[in-house]
């Protein structure tokens, strides 16, 4: 299990989609766009609630409980991660003493339960033998013998006769 210690100023670079957003993220956290930082008591998640263009503001979370961080955003952005999960993790970097602590959101926990579920059964699913269909097997190389004649008789026939 990681840690929210393990953010660093690389990591967020890195996890960026393209330079906009990282410059859009710097803007937000040094804006102080985020009304409400949270994390978790495990430091596994850092979520918050950050003003938006809209009435209602957005929730932003990333989510290090797992082997790779997982961003969630109710934002309309289609990146992953978003601006605003950037700019919680920046507002992490440079203000640790304004996240409060509190019990994961019930929304987040089911989607780790999900996470963890699918991870399980794809440990327990064997990988299935396909079954080779002989019969279409024999016929397969039957239609290549067939073609590898034709062509000896092709080639022979052009090395006797010549082109014309």
């Amino acid at each position: 299990m990681s840690s929210i210690d393990q953010i660093t100023e690389e990591l967020i670079l890195n996890s960026a989609t393209n330079s906009s957003a990282i410059a859009n993220a710097k803007k937000i956290s040094q804006k102080n766009g985020f009304t409400k930082l949270r994390r978790s008591a495990d430091n596994t998640l850092i979520f918050g609630e950050c003003s938006g263009s809209g009435k209602n503001p957005y929730y932003s979370s990333a989510d290090f409980s797992g082997d790779a961080p997982v961003y969630r955003c109710s934002c309309p952005s289609r990146q992953i991660p978003c601006k605003h999960c950037l700019a919680i993790m920046f507002d992490y970097l440079s203000k640790k003493d304004n996240f409060i602590v509190e019990d994961v959101p019930e929304d987040i926990t089911r989607k780790r339960e999900k996470i963890a579920k699918r991870a399980e059964k794809s440990a327990e699913e064997t990988p299935k033998k396909k079954k080779t269909n002989t019969a279409a097997a024999t016929k397969k190389l039957k239609k290549q013998r067939e073609g590898l004649l034709l062509a000896k008789d092709f080639v022979n026939d052009i090395l006797t006769r010549g082109v014309s």
